[in-house]
């Protein structure tokens, strides 16, 4: 598996310093999660990714002179892994600009549905785990308060914005349930207690979020002005939600083996406890 053929290059002891995906649909959370205990940064697309590929010409100029796409100036360049993953996400967007970017006149579409975000590793595990295991048991409690809310929740994750293979974007999808758990709110003129640690959860995967997410990009399609999704906190980072009991009950034994899902099980069971057949 994956996590075995990176510990066979292990570099005595130490992790490898990057691990860049230059492929379509790598950048979930269960997908950077199972290298994480061998890797320092993770760095990949949520979206379809052109088919150039990483501009790798420019990337080399940068590293080996010292430039890092203008990251040095900030940070120094005692952690060149780290100036990688800052400079990465935004070099590549750059480059698909279909009218200043060396990518973007060979594939003009390319811009449109790019996304690519760069990960800490290291942060996956010790705050985004923990994080999105105890929202995923206050949503059960959520459910369990109120069995018709199961019907709101399906609506905000068709509603999030979506990648191919299943995946949503995390941080939007807790920009809609935030907006949602306010509208609930006004509506019953009070919290309850289910929602308030819902609420309180959302606020912590989205800080766990931000500690982990070192740089992101995304593309032209995401910025329209009627969906302001950078308001809802996107950042290029996908999550398996699937949109029916059918979806998940075709993936769910494959995603129950991952170790994300071995370390935050509550998220397998709300999503259990969404798509569990009516009494």
């Amino acid at each position: 598996d994956a996590v075995g053929r990176f510990r066979m290059v292990d570099l005595d002891g130490r992790p490898i310093d990057v691990y860049a995906a230059d492929a379509c649909l790598m950048q979930m959370t269960e997908v950077a999660y199972e290298v994480s205990d061998s890797v320092r940064f993770v760095i990949g697309s949520a979206q379809v990714q052109s088919y150039l590929g990483l501009p790798y010409r420019q990337m080399m100029y940068e590293i080996n002179s010292g430039r890092f796409g203008g990251t040095s100036a900030l940070v120094g360049k005692q952690d060149e892994p780290l100036l990688i993953a800052k400079m990465l996400p935004r070099m590549t967007e750059k480059s698909l600009d279909p009218l200043r970017g060396q990518q973007g006149r060979f594939d003009p579409k390319a811009s449109r549905t790019f996304t690519m975000s760069s990960l800490s590793a290291p942060e996956l595990r010790r705050s985004l785990g923990p994080a999105v295991n105890r929202l995923g048991q206050s949503l059960v409690d959520y459910l369990v308060e109120d069995r018709m809310r199961s019907m709101d929740l399906r609506f905000l994750i068709k509603n999030a914005p979506n990648f191919m293979g299943g995946a949503r974007e995390l941080g939007s999808f807790l920009g809609l349930l935030e907006i949602h758990l306010d509208a609930e709110e006004q509506r019953l003129k009070r919290s309850t207690t289910a929602l308030a640690e819902v609420r309180r959860s959302v606020a912590l995967v989205k800080e766990a979020a931000g500690f982990a997410s070192i740089a992101y990009g995304y593309g032209t399609s995401y910025r329209d002005a009627s969906q302001q999704l950078h308001l809802l906190g996107f950042k290029s980072i996908g999550i398996w939600l699937p949109q029916s009991q059918a979806e998940f009950e075709l993936r769910i034994d494959d995603f129950d083996r991952s170790q994300f899902y071995l370390d935050a099980p509550s998220w397998a069971r709300w999503l259990r406890a969404l798509y569990a057949p009516a009494p």
